[in-house]
């Protein structure tokens, strides 16, 4: 369970990171 959970938070942070990522690009595009 505990490492099911573990990832799931590294996936969501993943995510996370990638929208912030795309986020940058596209305001200096």
């Amino acid at each position: 369970a505990e490492e099911i959970d573990l990832s799931k938070m590294t996936i969501e942070k993943l995510v996370g990171t990638c929208n912030l990522f795309s986020a940058k690009q596209l305001q200096s595009g």
